[in-house]
């Protein structure tokens, strides 16, 4: 048997130790770049390739791989051609056995030549296709519904359920590092705002600027529901809801007239939303007393409402606001508050208040937060900066310490300290230590996201990705298969 079926990571390559005279690409989800190589050493052949390429050359020592992207592939390398023969319409031989999911994507089914038609069926919902499939391009299948899919072919499977990734000690740098503000992940990629003041998008392929987004003076930017984000800008009074599918921009204007009676006079300096409303940090004029003060500003779609007032007051009170769950607020003053928004007074009352934590190291102007299903991660950044974790549930905050750099996933948290990866599923109790490419000196500022599997640091000392592995050890969800063959 000489069918090589492998996983290859982005940027990573392989090597098929195997002498021969045939090549031929079965099956890929995307491009790869493949050298074959004598037993000398001599280079024969460099070409990217595709599904279905298939090539006699003179007697090859080995064949290398080499990928862009993170996919599975299946190439034949041999002294023989691969045959394939169309199998009878009868099947003699049934199989029955179990595949395990470790979230996202996984293949279910390999390629097999002899196989008429496999029945496959899981107590959870998915969609089957390619290796490339994911819940946008597959065919649904409900929770106990048989699927019969007819051919050899191999099928993969998406989840609902995401995968555990762990980065290795492998890098990619994607250009030139630039310093980064407010870095934001969502389905349709990681978002940006540079040292520029544009909103830039990060992804393998690079650092681009969004298309049809004012260039530069932006301020802030959070995720603002489905498809959009919304960001404002230095000197406007707008806040801009952007539909990352249809490119199409809102504008929501923000009151800042003092002869706009029926609404106050707002300036905005961060913004977070939640379930429909915008729930902001900024300044208002009180318009009896013509004073300023600091306020959280709410905006639920049609009224503008400012709470917690620090009166004669024209700095903010808060550094950062991120949204909690059951209309609640996480917000930074020298340690963190929650706060329900709908039962915010209309003077500050935070005196009276109890922190959730003291005050972190670092710089808590430059604050990340990044969350999995059960806790949300922040950290600080520079010099001291802290990794705290806030259970979602209760609230109740797990300090881990110093790093310079952290993130949350599924498979835990990952922080970078001293050269190494200190990965902890157990909030600090025992950690698992791997060398990382490089060290970043803690007086960077340092932010890691998770996107599709792939860990991104986007630092002042390196901008790139990490390569990840895909930790297979809990399954997310299982399927029963019955195939059968001629």
């Amino acid at each position: 048997m000489s069918i090589f079926k492998q996983q290859i990571e982005a940027g990573a390559t392989n090597e098929l130790n195997k002498a021969g005279q045939h090549v031929k690409v079965i099956n890929a989800a995307a491009s790869l770049q493949l050298r074959v190589f004598r037993s000398d050493g001599f280079l024969m052949l460099d070409s990217e390739v595709r599904s279905g390429f298939e090539l006699m050359l003179p007697q090859f020592g080995k064949v290398t791989v080499t990928s862009g992207v993170a996919q599975e592939y299946e190439i034949w390398c041999s002294g023989d051609k691969l045959g394939y023969d169309a199998p009878s319409a009868n099947a003699n031989n049934l199989t029955s056995y179990k595949a395990l999911h470790f979230g996202d994507t996984d293949s279910i089914l390999p390629f097999e030549p002899n196989r008429l038609t496999a029945k496959i069926v899981s107590d959870q919902p998915w969609f089957y296709g390619g290796a490339n499939v994911d819940k946008e391009n597959g065919i649904p299948v409900a929770a106990g519904e048989i699927a019969e899919i007819r051919g050899a072919a191999n099928i993969s499977a998406a989840i609902g359920a995401k995968g555990e990734y762990l980065p290795v000690n492998q890098a990619v740098s994607l250009g030139q590092k630039k310093l980064m503000y407010d870095v934001i992940e969502n389905e349709h990629g990681i978002f940006a705002i540079n040292n520029d003041s544009q909103l830039v998008k990060v992804d393998l392929g690079g650092v681009k600027p969004l298309e049809g987004v004012p260039n530069g003076n932006i301020k802030d930017v959070c995720n603002a529901g489905g498809d959009s984000i919304a960001f404002i800008r230095h000197f406007e009074n707008y806040i801009y809801k952007l539909n990352l599918r249809t490119g199409k921009i809102t504008y929501i204007s923000v009151p800042h007239d003092s002869t706009q009676a029926s609404q106050p006079h707002t300036r905005l300096s961060r913004i977070s939303y939640q379930d429909g409303v915008f729930i902001c940090l900024g300044n208002g004029i009180d318009k009896e007393t013509n004073k300023s003060h600091s306020s959280i500003v709410i905006y639920d779609g049609e009224n503008w409402t400012h709470k917690m007032k620090k009166l004669d007051y024209t700095a903010t009170q808060f550094s950062q606001i991120f949204p909690a769950s059951n209309n609640k607020v996480i917000v930074y003053s020298n340690g963190f508050y929650v706060l329900d928004i709908g039962s915010l007074p209309e003077i500050e009352d935070l005196s009276e208040r109890e922190k959730i934590t003291i005050a972190m190291g670092g710089l808590d102007a430059y604050m990340q937060c990044s969350e999995n299903e059960e806790y949300y991660q922040f950290i600080s950044m520079g010099v001291n900066a802290e990794c705290v974790l806030i259970n979602k549930s209760d609230f109740s905050p797990v300090r881990l310490g110093n790093c310079d750099a952290a993130v949350i996933s599924n498979a835990g948290v990952v922080m970078l300290k001293d050269g190494k990866f200190k990965i902890t599923k157990d909030l600090g109790n025992t950690y698992t230590f791997v060398d990382a490419p490089h060290d970043i000196a803690d007086s960077s500022r340092t932010f890691y996201a998770y996107h599709k599997g792939v860990l991104f640091c986007l630092s002042s000392a390196f901008l790139g990705y990490y390569v990840t592995e895909k930790q297979r050890i809990e399954s997310k969800q299982t399927f029963r298969v019955l195939k059968a063959f001629s």
